[in-house]
């Protein structure tokens, strides 16, 4: 994949986590599901070490997913300033190209 392409896809895949970290009915399945999951877990007894472990690991899942998407979010956060300081670095260079030829006609 060229680095433009992966860029794309990088930036795409992250405008998409962001969409779903913000989406109402997603936060709120995981809010729940974490929410059901601790419960659950502070409900067991003490000695049950079997259901404790797979209540916290899903629990720690739960998590995993969320900062996955976080990660994602912020690659696209940093995309988008890079190609906004892209842009106005340019804009600066034609400003500049600009003031030469103005420059040259003023002689």
């Amino acid at each position: 994949m060229h680095t433009h392409d992966n860029e794309a896809h990088l930036l795409q895949r992250g405008l998409n986590a962001k969409a779903a970290l913000d989406s109402g009915p997603i936060a709120a399945a995981f809010d729940e599901l974490g929410l059901s999951y601790s419960q659950q877990l502070f409900a067991t007894e003490p000695g049950d070490h079997e259901a404790r472990e797979a209540l916290y690991r899903k629990v720690a899942a739960i998590r995993e997913v969320f900062g996955v998407l976080r990660e994602w979010a912020a690659v696209a956060d940093q995309i988008q300033a890079a190609e906004a300081q892209q842009e106005e670095l340019a804009k600066a260079g034609q400003l500049l190209n600009d003031e030469e030829i103005n420059q040259l006609y003023a002689r």
